[in-house]
């Protein structure tokens, strides 16, 4: 399954906004403004890791009503406190997972930065190498094509030449069986 980058930015801005602290409920320090889309993983990795304990967010409100709220809140904190440290461990689970892969990727465009240089460097060299033979090869030929064309323009000479004699030769034939016949 792929996600688009408008679809990865809105998901990353609705996590960063239900990640966000309420103003008072968190001593992390406050979220730095929205990264770009590619560069999202990182800032969100440390959202996710300042985000993983909900057991230990305040309970202190503004509200005119505040001790009566933190007191509700307190009780049901007691109440809830199993489910809450299910969350906490599940939250620091999946930040190590999310850092072990990280890690990974990091690796990984490492080893892919290397192999490319590597494979650059294998095709380079041979590549220019084969080029300079072809150009070798590409010259040899021309210089055989030109030979070729001489050794025709010879040999038709040649055949000329040769016609030419056969002709002298038949027509001395001739002039010598006139002779010998007026004889």
């Amino acid at each position: 399954m792929s996600v688009d980058g408008d679809e990865k930015g809105k998901i990353v801005e609705r996590l960063r906004q239900s990640l966000q602290p309420r103003p008072g409920a968190s001593t992390a320090p406050p979220l730095a403004s929205a990264a770009p889309a590619e560069d999202f993983d990182r800032e969100d990795l440390d959202l996710l890791r300042r985000g993983a304990d909900v057991y230990h967010v305040s309970l202190e409100s503004s509200h005119a009503l505040g001790k009566p709220l933190g007191l509700a809140r307190r009780a049901w904190r007691k109440i809830l406190k199993p489910l809450f440290i299910r969350q906490v461990h599940y939250n620091g689970a999946n930040v190590r997972l999310l850092e072990v892969m990280q890690a990974k990727i990091d690796r990984l465009e490492a080893d892919k930065t290397a192999l490319h240089g590597e494979v650059q460097g294998r095709v380079a060299e041979p590549l220019s190498e084969t080029v300079d033979r072809l150009k070798a090869c590409e010259a040899q030929m021309q210089a055989m094509q030109a030979r070729i064309a001489e050794l025709e323009a010879t040999e038709k000479q040649q055949s000329r030449a040769i016609v030419r004699l056969h002709r002298q030769v038949q027509a001395l034939q001739a002039g010598s069986g006139q002779s010998d016949s007026q004889t």
